[in-house]
């Protein structure tokens, strides 16, 4: 995991336009860019330690609950900038919390890379992808990455009682069965074991996630994976529609 930077990142306290006052068990605030000074969207804000947080609005306002069984501080992360961590402020009422992150330039540019390799396989033949981005995946209504599946590929039915795999009816060349193919963070997961594997897996915690439900191929990336992918760069190579993106492990 990239190392959180706080020397150079200011963080002050503000009341910005347009968001309510503090609520106990409640920190609300907004995310803008340390630069441009615009609304930063999208931006997961969550307590420290803690797998479940809230994303920005387009205004880069969010409204965090607060457990008091995690440390007292909000992390705050998304691509093209550098992680912040701080303090939740206390004692101060009626003060929102203004986050400025620093951009990133190496992952700005990887981003746009990986943003043109995404394109180039859904361009293929592959069919028209289902995405569900970080967004989507937050209010995701599925339990577990089996239950994602299920849900995006209505029509597969399990390929026999023996076995965990995945098929669609009538997909093959022939019109004959054709088995779900499941790639995680570039790991083909062995189809006999798809709900075992997929079922531990919490939606919330993932990044993307792209479904080809001609060709019964679903893609999922965690954001450790996608950091990783973004730091090839311009060396990304283009991405495989197999499990062997860029050959990151």
């Amino acid at each position: 995991m990239k190392r959180v930077t706080l020397a150079w990142i200011a963080v002050v306290l503000a009341l910005p336009p347009q968001v309510g006052a503090q609520e106990p068990g409640l920190v609300r605030g907004r995310v803008i860019d340390r630069q441009s000074l615009a609304p930063v969207g999208l931006a997961f804000v969550s307590q420290v330690t803690s797998d479940r947080g809230v994303l920005t609005d387009a205004l880069g306002q969010f409204a965090l609950p607060i457990d008091p069984a995690f440390p007292s501080r909000v992390q705050v992360s998304v691509l093209g900038y550098r992680v912040l961590q701080t303090d939740i402020p206390t004692g101060r009422a009626g003060q929102m919390l203004t986050v400025m992150l620093a951009p990133d330039p190496v992952e700005i540019e990887g981003l746009t890379v990986l943003a043109e390799r995404l394109a180039d396989r859904r361009r293929g033949v592959y069919g028209v992808a289902d995405i569900l981005e970080r967004e989507q995946l937050l209010a995701a209504p599925d339990a577990s990455g089996y239950e994602l599946v299920r849900r995006m590929l209505p029509f597969v039915q399990p390929c026999g009682a023996d076995t965990e795999a995945l098929c669609l009816e009538g997909r093959g060349v022939r019109g004959e069965r054709r088995t779900v193919s499941v790639c995680y963070d570039g790991h083909q997961v062995p189809e006999s074991m798809v709900e075992s594997a997929l079922s531990p897996v919490d939606p919330t915690g993932l990044y993307l996630v792209e479904v080809y439900s001609r060709v019964g191929a679903v893609y999922m990336y965690s954001p450790g994976y996608m950091k990783r992918l973004i730091a090839e760069g311009p060396d990304l190579p283009p991405l495989s529609f197999g499990c062997r993106d860029a050959g990151i492990r």
